[in-house]
Parts: C-alpha cells; sequence; structure tokens
C-alpha cells in the first residue's frame, strides 16, 4: 500500500503566500481602514510593532497547511478541486465558528469577522488549490497490523 508524503515544498509555499495575502489584506490597497474602522482605530494607535509579532502568525500558517496537507493526502482525490473543498471545510468547521465566538464575546463588530474569516477564506482556498495539485511523491506503508478487540 502507497500513501502520500507530506509536501513540505507545498506547504512552505502555501505559508509565504499566506504571509504574503495579510500583508496585501490589511494594507491599505485594500481593508486596512475599513478594519481599523471597525475595531474603531487608527493607525496612530496601533503604532509600528515589533517584527517578532509575526511569528505567530507564521506558526499559524504552518499549522493551518500542515493540517489542510493532512487532510487532502487521505482523501480518494488529489487535485486543486478537492484541495478547495477541503480548505472550505476546514474555515468552515474551525475558522468561521471560532471567530464568530471568540470576536463577540470580545465586543469585536461583525465587520472585523468578516474581514478577518473572509482572509482566511481565501488563503485557505489558495492554499488547498496549491496543496491539491501539487502532489507529493508516494512512500510505502507497511501493511496495518491486525488489531483484537
Amino acid at each position: 500500500m502507497r500513501r502520500p508524503r507530506t509536501n513540505y515544498a507545498a506547504i512552505s509555499l502555501c505559508v509565504v503566500l499566506q504571509m504574503a495575502l495579510g500583508a496585501l489584506w490589511y494594507s491599505p490597497a485594500l481593508f486596512s481602514d475599513a478594519w481599523l474602522g471597525f475595531l474603531g482605530k487608527s493607525l496612530e494607535d496601533i503604532g509600528q510593532p515589533s517584527p517578532a509579532i509575526y511569528l505567530l502568525p507564521l506558526a499559524a500558517a504552518f499549522l493551518q497547511c500542515w493540517v489542510l496537507a493532512f487532510l487532502i493526502n487521505r482523501s480518494d482525490y488529489r487535485n486543486a478541486v478537492t484541495g478547495m473543498q477541503w480548505a472550505a471545510v476546514l474555515w468552515a468547521a474551525v475558522i468561521l465558528p471560532y471567530a464568530m465566538t471568540h470576536n463577540t464575546f470580545s465586543g469585536l463588530s461583525v465587520g472585523v469577522t468578516v474581514l478577518d474569516t473572509g482572509k482566511e477564506l481565501v488563503g485557505l482556498l489558495l492554499s488547498g488549490s496549491i496543496i491539491g495539485a501539487w502532489r507529493p511523491r508516494l512512500e510505502r506503508m507497511a501493511p496495518p497490523e491486525a488489531t483484537w478487540i
């Protein structure tokens, strides 16, 4: 029996893509003004953050893309569409419910939730299409051992 290996090159590309998407999404070119308005803040309020603040989103992007690759690799069909389907499931089952609950109890507006979860949906769909289309090498798997219940 053969199973796909984890494609760390695809995951790495998707992590870079996720970080670039976040930089663009929250830039003045797209949604920074709206996002700051929903938060009731200005650029002056936020100031210049330390570069270390990007370590957590970097780790989160890696974990998110790794879990997505794990799900896609266990699919019967591995292609861009299947990858995007798994991405949508991951978003709808984990990202959206968490953000809705967290943001509601944190007193954040619906606009913040829409912008933040929208970025996650776009990032996951792009990542799913890449991971799904970029097929990893296969590795041999030992036959399953008999288990007795």
